[in-house]
């Protein structure tokens, strides 16, 4: 395939990396003939570069504008230090990166809360509805130097921490200030939530004066995109806020309301003796059991449930009058509930009745849940999709193509290309031990020993830093139970389920400044923020050790997804609900020692699975075509490992 002379217009770099040109042509062509495309290709090509390099030509000599999607703040601003590359040694473009208001916002109101961006929007548009909030009000008045502002970043790319730096000193709204430039920018980089929850794209677009139609939409890591739609179509409560909704009600003076939520939760407790961590509970049962508790037929529920709504409403409203946060959970229960009652014959989702944490000695139970979970990522994506002019799907662990395409509801015709890696097969080595694995049949002391000795060997011969990934925090446990720790000569860091996002970043960084003194171990587990959403270039991740298979529990959430894959697409059922998710988060964590072009490193599949059907079949390319399998013997590892890094480890002596 040769270059499109358009894209290379674009480009900013001096060279072109190793299949950099085709993924170029790829993504031209598409946005050229209005299409969808899927492309998988690994960490190293340049993918954020090369498609906003082949795509502006198009969207500037066609009106076109770009939406850059991504899972994280840090993906979306990536785009747009791209785009400041380009503008630099090329042809000037502009660009924002947005993110949501409450990481933004000087009102006291809403910064102070850690609000989710439903909440956060819902007090803004009352703030402004009611002329309180003076940061909006100023940028309403066309503050002085505003519009110098607006046109500086409408015609250079900036960072939303940029713009909330430059609205600091105007004193206004930087979410706002934002939206005004949304038209006028070439590409708008925001998160996956922003996008596919509806009445959040249609707050931010509205303004902008561009139909979806107009926009070319690129999705970053799009291996996220299903859990991601997903999740945004599922919701729980639990009894704790069924209770204090009834609290809630009673303070309000609301006699009715009191009187249902706690027939409500009294349903609820009453189901809550279940002796699994979670069990199917058909919505119907639900709805007619709560009929039956207040009394009242189920075809009588909505009109109740409505009412319960205009309560919890008019709760936020009183709150917020009286300069409180405007959070209800009456409100919240009344949403629940009518999205119960909304999908309770839906077969494309499932209903669970779920408990975490454990029983106390007075025979209290522990958390009870309700959850109403969507099966269908094209649920909440494929109308998105569907609208816009084209689009751009790209990830490094997108394969199966087919199964990516099908499950997002791409239309007939989408098209998937497969990009191997652009790193020297020389620089990647990949290794599956036989007679270790993490099946739950297999699992005991001795197997978690066992691992232990085979993640030693690994370390030990690692001049630098390794990455360790466990296929669940059971494992993780597992591996520090059977001395793990005591095993390794150098630091281990483990990652914790309940660390904030600053307590993991302290973390990572005390791992990081481990590499300039003999290196250091990172345990983690796959699928979770440090296996997936990782950069550490070079020495600062060596090795990246894989322990087991990550299948999830047989529990009925995933047997459900399964059913309903089974039914939309026959005879691949527990591939698309089972196998390929798993296998997924094995690659990505995989896919951490490998991320700038010149990284050398090895990757080392603790589970004898990953070298048999489905593992080998659904991993990578770049893995498919580098493993070798090790025997079951102590040292063998250690002494493949010591020899593929010798003439770095002499280099560094």
């Amino acid at each position: 395939m040769s270059a499109i002379p358009p894209p290379l217009n674009y480009f900013p770099y001096p060279s072109i990396r190793r299949y950099q040109d085709e993924f170029m042509r790829v993504v031209y062509e598409a946005v050229k003939n209005g299409e969808h495309v899927a492309v998988a290709a690994a960490s190293g090509l340049g993918k954020t570069v090369a498609a906003l390099s082949a795509i502006l030509p198009l969207s500037k000599e066609n009106g076109l504008r770009i939406l850059y999607v991504a899972r994280t703040h840090k993906e979306c601003d990536r785009a747009i230090e791209e785009l400041k590359v380009i503008s630099k040694f090329t042809i000037p473009v502009s660009g924002i990166s947005i993110r949501g208001r409450s990481e933004a916002c000087f009102n006291k109101l809403i910064s102070k809360h850690a609000l989710d961006a439903r909440t956060a929007m819902e007090v803004c548009r009352e703030l402004k509805k009611r002329g309180s909030c003076s940061f909006f009000q100023k940028l309403k008045s066309g503050t002085k130097g505003l519009e110098r502002i607006l046109a500086r970043i409408a015609t250079q790319p900036t960072l939303f921490n940029e713009i909330v730096e430059m609205s600091r000193e105007l004193s206004v709204c930087a979410y706002e200030l934002a939206k005004l430039v949304i038209g006028r920018v070439d590409v708008v980089a925001l998160s996956y939530n922003y996008l596919f929850h509806d009445e959040i794209r249609q707050n931010l677009l509205r303004n902008s004066g561009h139909p979806l139609s107009s926009y070319v939409l690129v999705m970053d890591e799009a291996h996220n995109l299903p859990d991601v739609a997903v999740n945004m179509n599922s919701v729980r409560i639990s009894n704790s806020t069924l209770r204090h909704a009834e609290l809630e009600a009673k303070k309000f003076g609301l006699s009715d309301a009191y009187g249902f939520v706690r027939n409500v939760r009294r349903v609820v407790e009453g189901l809550g003796g279940i002796t699994q961590e979670e069990v199917a509970l058909p919505g119907s049962v639900l709805v007619k059991q709560i009929a039956d508790q207040h009394g009242v037929g189920s075809d009588k529920l909505e009109k109740l449930l409505v009412k319960l709504h205009q309560y919890g409403q008019s709760i936020k409203k009183s709150l917020l009058e009286n300069g409180k946060l405007p959070k209800s959970n009456v409100h919240r229960v009344s949403n629940f509930l009518l999205k119960w009652l909304e999908t309770s014959s839906k077969p494309d989702y499932i209903h669970i009745l779920a408990r975490r944490g454990r029983d106390d000695d007075l025979g209290n139970f522990g958390t009870t849940y309700l959850e109403i979970v969507c099966l269908d990522p094209a649920e909440a994506a494929s109308h998105v999709l569907l609208d816009v002019h084209s689009s751009i799907s790209m990830s490094g662990t997108l394969e199966p193509i087919d199964c990516y395409i099908d499950v997002m509801g791409f239309p007939a015709g989408t098209k998937g290309y497969l990009f191997d890696t652009p790193f020297p097969r020389e620089n990647i080595k990949v290794i599956v031990c036989k007679g270790v694995t993490t099946a739950l049949s297999e699992r005991s002391m001795s197997m978690y020993r066992k691992l232990s000795i085979r993640i030693a060997e690994a370390v030990g011969s690692t001049p630098s830093n390794t990455g360790v990934f466990a296929a669940s925090y059971d494992v993780l446990h597992g591996l520090i139970e059977a001395g793990l720790g005591s095993l390794i000569q150098k630091p281990l860091f483990v990652e914790s389920s309940q660390s904030t996002s600053s307590k993991n970043d302290a973390l990572i960084e005390l791992f990081r400044k481990s590499a300039s003194c003999g290196g250091g171990v990172l345990l983690g587990v796959q699928g979770g923020r440090n296996s997936e959403g990782l950069d550490l270039p070079g020495d600062l991740l060596d090795t990246v050790v894989v322990v087991g298979v990550p299948y999830a529990r047989p529990t009925p959430r995933v047997r459900a997804s399964i059913d309903y894959y089974e039914d939309k697409f026959p005879k691949k059922g527990k591939e698309y609900g089972y196998d390929i998710p798993a296998v997924r988060k094995a690659a990505q964590a995989a896919g951490r020692a490998f991320r700038s072009i010149d990284d050398r490193g090895i990757v080392v599949f603790l589970d004898d699975r990953f070298a048999r059907p489905p593992c080998i079949r659904l991993l990578p390319l770049w893995i498919r075509k580098s493993y070798d399998v090790l025997p079951d013997d102590d040292g063998i590892l250690s002494n493949e490992v010591c020899k593929f890094y010798s003439p770095q480890v002499s280099s560094k002596n």
